[in-house]
């Protein structure tokens, strides 16, 4: 069964989270490795670091194929708000081209046909991931950049409970 997407995360409290680059910087430092992008093969997780501009209220987090409507974080508080998302089994990483719709700040497409994605948090102080939202059955399309994209690190990302 799908999970709605638009259900609310998490209500427990929840101190401050990562920024984008703090996590870039916690992955490194984890060891977590970049993605090889030139060698990925679909199927295979990804981790996806979400830009500091898809935490702001107005912020689409993601578009979706077809006719369904983006993702925005509007009704979710600031600490909840994921800050990188486990891509179980993406279908598609391309380069963008000028004719993809809305495509106009990121270099790569990064695209979920109905699987699985884990959205964590990272606490600043305890530097442990926590999860806060699984979906799955719904398609979504993410505009990424090659310096967000990085290879599953199922130790500290792992994979969810079934849905």
């Amino acid at each position: 069964m799908a999970d709605d997407p638009e259900a609310t995360f998490d209500s427990s409290e929840q101190p401050a989270v990562m920024s984008e680059a703090e996590t870039i910087a916690f992955l490194r430092e984890s060891g977590v490795a970049p993605l090889d992008i030139q060698n990925w093969k679909p199927g295979q997780p990804v981790l996806y670091v979400f830009p500091e501009r898809f935490r702001a209220d107005d912020a689409i987090l993601s578009r979706r194929r077809v006719d369904q409507n983006p993702l925005n974080l509007r009704s979710v508080p600031l600490h909840k708000r994921p800050t990188i998302a486990r891509v179980d089994c993406p279908s598609e990483l391309r380069r963008s081209l000028p004719s993809d719709e809305q495509v106009s700040f990121e270099d790569y497409v990064l695209v979920n046909e109905g699987g699985r994605i884990d959205y964590f948090v990272i606490d600043q102080k305890t530097k442990r991931p926590r999860i806060v939202r699984s979906t799955v059955g719904v398609d979504f399309v993410y505009d990424v950049r090659p310096k967000t994209l990085f290879a599953a690190a199922d130790l500290l990302f792992p994979r969810g409970e079934n849905l």
